[in-house]
């Protein structure tokens, strides 16, 4: 499975990165693993490890065979692995519209979309305020669920 965030656990102890977690799935300690596809693509297309879904809403277009979590019986399963922008709380509007428009005027490079392509990430350039709406919805999930499985903080 990719694209997810949960790391397989042993002993107790989560994995303190992916690099341990596939070393953990190849030496055969654990089953199976959540991770970002650019971080497991090339064991993939070799053979060593088996992809078994991807966790975003629709296939991804580096992998077109494997089936999403939802298509594999898991119902409204999405767990998107992101990168953004923040500025600090305060800066001027001005400053944030000139950043974002550099930023999504070189996402918009044939360039470094078809670099991004290449690690199975897809390039989304948005606005400020639907980053933050995105940001907030995922607090939201992310909060409900650590509430519902009772997780707490060490």
């Amino acid at each position: 499975m990719l694209d997810g965030y949960a790391h397989p656990k042993t002993a107790g102890k989560p994995y303190k990165g992916a690099a341990d977690a596939v070393t953990g799935v190849l030496g055969g300690q654990v089953q199976m693993f959540f991770g970002d596809i650019g971080g497991v693509l090339a064991l993939v297309r070799e053979g060593t490890l088996r992809a078994l879904a991807v966790s975003s809403e629709t296939r991804n277009a580096i992998l077109p065979d494997v089936p999403t979590m939802m298509e594999s019986g898991v119902p409204d399963y999405v767990v998107l692995t992101y990168i953004g922008v923040v500025a600090p709380a305060g800066t001027p509007q001005d400053i944030v519209v000139k950043l974002n428009s550099a930023i999504n005027a070189s996402l918009a490079s044939p360039q470094l979309a078809a670099a991004f392509a290449k690690l199975g990430a897809e390039v989304r350039p948005a606005p400020p305020q639907a980053f933050a709406a995105f940001l907030a919805a995922e607090t939201q999930k992310w909060s409900q669920v650590a509430r519902t499985a009772n997780i707490k903080l060490e």
